[in-house]
């Protein structure tokens, strides 16, 4: 199964959002690491479906944009 990819970074809204917490919250730096589905549903207040797979790269002490994958829909055939 192919996925695709959605990057949030420092040059979106949102990403930007989110990085600019981690930099001056510790503790949601903290979730952000250790449980990133539930620090981003929060931090957006909302609930993310389950076949987003949601990775943070961290470089030192700064968060990288944030990588949400999904699975590709697959075509079933008539």
């Amino acid at each position: 199964m192919t996925e695709q990819t959605i990057s949030f970074g420092a040059r979106d809204v949102i990403g930007a959002a989110l990085i600019e917490r981690a930099q001056r919250d510790d503790a949601f730096r903290v979730e952000l690491t250790r449980d990133p589905r539930s620090a981003v549903e929060r931090a957006l207040g909302l609930l993310l479906p389950e076949r987003l797979r949601i990775e943070v790269l961290m470089e030192q002490s700064s968060p990288r944009p944030l990588a949400v994958t999904q699975p590709a829909p697959v075509a079933v055939p008539a």
